[in-house]
């Protein structure tokens, strides 16, 4: 997994690792493409009670 996702991860070697560490199976998912709101859209929107439990802000 790490040799497919490792240009674009937006982690580092050492936390994947450290993330999937005895683990038998990793799963990943492919963004192509990414659209910003103008304005922030609150959580409430999507009629959920709390982010993820696993997130990451990316630059882009």
């Amino acid at each position: 997994m790490w040799l497919k996702t490792a240009l674009k991860g937006g982690i580092t070697y050492t936390e994947f690792f450290d993330y999937f560490r005895g683990k038998d199976v990793a799963y990943a998912i492919e963004v192509r493409w990414v659209s910003t709101p103008k304005e922030p859209v609150p959580i409430e929107n999507f009629d959920i009670k709390s982010p993820p439990q696993n997130f990451l802000f990316l630059n882009y």
